[in-house]
């Protein structure tokens, strides 16, 4: 009798830790049955209902799958990550976001019906080939981001959402790059310049690419779009840049240079996580915070080229903490965004870099104390009576705009720090 109700009591255990993860997944199961004889599970997921028998999953109804989140990296979905089959029926309209995540599936016929594919929906999987059918109107970031086997990728000619050009997916009219197959031949690739927007995931794992050139045109860039491109050792961001996502270049070991450009004000959580061979990074002085773990893991990080000065530099946010690589490296200050070097040594006769253009000056500082005064009209003055070899000028001084410098423009200046900018503007 008593091994009769420890066997019962085994049963019992199985079950609830089955039922567990079902009746906490997101768009909750309602209901869960178990066959016996089949060694069956089915259950309900959003308007859809579904059978799994361990090792096929088919799902089936009119309506959309629920939504799922990774729950210690694997899927909260019942069946997690244990789908190596997947029929999908017409009448499904929605696959819900981590519905097959890392599901060693090899091939999947949507159906006529589908009309959306959730984020990182089949993220990880073993995919070759997929084929967007002309109803599907909606894929969500990362959908096929990480399917190393992911050889091609067609589109129905109906659509009227994505394209495929050269074997690449795009959407609304070319300007979203949507995903990159990691097995498409190739180790280079020039982005369009209709995209504007790179997608979250969209090169992730294409282990070929060595080289990336992204049109001026781009303004954002998804999260984790290029995350472990291995073999990518060298990107310049597009002027114009906006959005740059979480986690983009996450384990690109390879990535040896950076520039960003002056459109850049932050870098993202994990954005160059591990990046061990980057080495150079070139930083405009509108950035203003680094989040966490941006640069965790960049051992070989040694020099920084800052367009800002020093002081700019210490009001960076986030450089301290979790991105000791970066704090650790050689800061290089008033650096010049298009030659890395320190563009004050490259002035031209119009006291501006020679390289980027760039003004070298805060116009009416003269004695270079970072702003204009009256200490600068003093200043000024003695210039024109004690000569520019006593006191020289660091730009140009002819404030009144007479064409002559003398001490009228020193007068002026001094107009201009009491009386304000509105009465006696400087040039």
């Amino acid at each position: 009798m008593k091994t009769r109700l420890v066997f019962l009591g085994i049963i019992c255990f199985v079950l609830v830790s089955f039922l567990v993860p079902v009746i906490n997944a997101e768009g909750s199961e309602r209901q869960l049955s178990v066959d016996n004889e089949s060694h069956s599970y089915s259950g309900t997921s959003g308007e859809c209902s579904w059978i799994f028998d361990g090792t096929v999953l088919t799902v089936s109804g009119n309506g959309r799958m629920a939504d799922y989140s990774l729950n210690s990296s694997v899927s909260s979905a019942p069946w997690a990550n244990r789908v190596k089959q997947l029929v999908i029926h017409e009448g499904v309209t929605g696959i819900g976001s981590y519905a097959f995540y890392s599901c060693p599936i090899y091939s999947v016929t949507l159906p006529e019906s589908m009309v959306s594919i959730g984020a990182y929906a089949f993220a990880g999987t073993q995919l070759s080939t997929v084929t967007i059918p002309a109803s599907v109107s909606y894929v969500g970031d990362s959908a096929f981001s990480g399917c190393e086997w992911l050889t091609r990728i067609q589109v129905a000619d109906e659509n009227q959402h994505f394209t495929v050009e050269d074997n690449v997916l795009y959407r609304d009219n070319n300007s979203v790059l949507v995903c990159y197959p990691p097995k498409r031949t190739g180790t280079s690739f020039t982005v369009p310049e209709t995209v504007h927007t790179i997608g979250g995931g969209a090169f992730s794992c294409c282990y070929s690419l060595s080289t990336i050139q992204l049109p001026q045109g781009v303004a954002s860039i998804g999260d984790h779009a290029f995350e472990l491109c291995s073999n990518l050792k060298e990107m310049v961001l597009p002027e114009g840049l906006i959005q740059l996502g979480n986690g983009v270049f996450y384990r690109c070991r390879l990535l040896s240079t950076v520039a960003f450009p002056e459109t850049v004000v932050s870098i993202g959580v994990r954005t160059f996580y591990e990046c061990s061979s980057l080495h150079t990074l070139v930083f405009p002085d509108e950035l203003t915070s680094i989040d966490a773990y941006a640069f965790y893991g960049c051992s070989g990080l040694y020099k920084v080229y800052y367009e800002g000065s020093q002081e700019a530099f210490s009001l960076i946010s986030g450089v301290n903490g979790s991105n000791t690589d970066l704090k650790e490296a050689t800061w290089l200050y008033n650096a010049c965004m298009k030659n890395t070097i320190d563009h004050t040594h490259f002035k031209n006769e119009a006291y501006c870099c020679s390289h980027c253009g760039k003004a070298l000056y805060v116009i009416g500082d003269l004695n270079e104390d970072g702003k204009a005064s009256s200490d600068d009209a003093i200043y000024l003055l003695y210039h024109t009576l004690l000569g520019g070899e006593r006191y020289p000028k660091n730009q140009p001084i002819d404030f009144n705009g007479d064409t002559d410098v003398n001490s009228d423009d020193a007068i002026y200046l001094l107009y201009h720090t009491l009386l304000g900018a509105e009465r006696y503007p400087l040039y």
